[in-house]
Order: structure tokens, then sequence, then C-alpha cells
């Protein structure tokens, strides 16, 4: 691998796990929270948070933003439903 290479992958890394660590700590805010709009507005937040993580990630290694890893942003969507509701 070149230089460039291992570097978008370390940057993809640190983006993805930055928002992993972000999205979770909104979804463990939600239950503390208690009302029905927190839960949505947090639950909507967390998913952008991660689509976004997701198509940077894309476009730093120059693949289109219109992909199937665009699923994975339901996934905070799904614990928090499954966790909370």
């Amino acid at each position: 691998m070149h230089v460039k290479q291992v570097q978008r992958w370390v940057i993809t890394a640190l983006v993805i796990t930055t928002a992993i660590h972000f999205v979770g700590g909104l979804l463990l805010l939600i239950p503390y929270v208690g009302t029905d709009s927190a839960f949505w507005v947090l639950t909507v937040i967390s998913a952008i948070v991660m689509a976004i993580s997701i198509i940077g990630a894309l476009l730093l290694h120059n693949k289109r933003w219109l992909s199937p890893w665009l699923l994975f942003a339901a996934v905070p969507v799904i614990i928090s439903f499954i966790w909370v509701k």
C-alpha cells in the first residue's frame, strides 16, 4: 500500500469510529430525557450523523456516495427502537 492509501484508511477509521461513539452517546441519552419528542429528535440526529460519516468515508475513497453502505445509517434507528421502545 502507498502512503496515501494508508492515510485514507486511517482517516476513514477515525471518521467512522468517532461517529459511532457520538451516536452511541446519543442513544444512551434517550432514556434519561424521557419524552417522545426527544426520542425522535435524538434518533433522527443519530441516523443523520451515521449517514454523513458513511458518505464521508465513501468520498474519501473516491466512491459514489449513493451506495448500499448507506443502509447502515439505519442501524441507530433499529437500536433505538429495540433498546428504548
